[in-house]
């Protein structure tokens, strides 16, 4: 069937077409073969499956692929980016990421982190924890305790960070699995001498995948 855009959010990734039968069809960004940019009124073709539509495919050359802009206007794809990376997820920072990370998904399990995020996160922890880590030994150094069998300032700033940093970290490897389709458990294959540290190699540097899955459609 035949019909016109009449709203697309990508924000929601979800928006509805007017059929030719003057009926009004859902759909969301999976169910589209790209993310495209929809303005309204852009001709489409789709199949209708009750009040949803499958299959769709824009019929002229204003929805191209790449990014859904703000607005539903498109947007180009960014450099280095994936061919279909949502724009908000191609833009953000390295910090902005890791503070993602340290604040409302402090302890999520659930839902895909993409490469970007995932090494953004290793960064700031590893640049945090050389700066404390220099911090504490000047510390211990002043107060005579450079020289102890248990450097004080250093060791305790070793154990804080290992506890502030270690639900974060989990839970954004966590994720970063599921990015690739598979269930979170798969981590305990890390207990298994070398197969596990090949599995978190493939882990932690493979490629997004901005398709969706199992566990959402794609890197928020």
């Amino acid at each position: 069937m035949r019909g016109t855009i009449e709203h697309f959010d990508p924000g929601q990734r979800a928006g509805y077409i007017v059929g030719e039968d003057g009926a009004q069809y859902s759909f969301r960004e999976m169910d589209l073969p790209q993310i495209y940019s929809l303005p309204k009124g852009t001709p489409v073709e789709f199949t209708p499956l009750g009040s949803a539509a499958t299959g769709i495919n824009p019929l002229q050359g204003v929805a191209q692929p790449g990014l859904a802009g703000p607005n539903g206007s498109g947007q180009a794809a960014l450099p280095g980016a994936p061919p279909n990376y949502p724009a908000h997820v191609a833009t953000r920072g390295l910090f902005e990421n890791f503070k993602l990370c340290m604040t409302e998904r402090y302890a999520r399990f659930s839902g895909r982190a993409g490469r970007r995020e995932y090494w953004s996160f290793v960064l700031f922890y590893m640049l945090i924890g050389m700066a404390a880590t220099i911090v504490a030994g000047l510390l211990d150094g002043a107060f005579g305790f450079a020289n102890a069998d248990i450097p004080v300032f250093v060791s305790g700033v070793g154990i804080m960070l290992f506890f502030v940093f270690l639900v974060p970290g989990l839970a954004v490897l966590v994720r970063r699995v599921h990015d690739h389709g598979w269930t979170g458990w798969l981590l305990l294959l890390y207990f298994v001498p070398i197969a596990g540290f090949i599995f978190l190699l493939v882990v932690v540097f493979k490629g997004t995948q901005p398709q969706a899955n199992q566990y959402g459609p794609g890197p928020e």
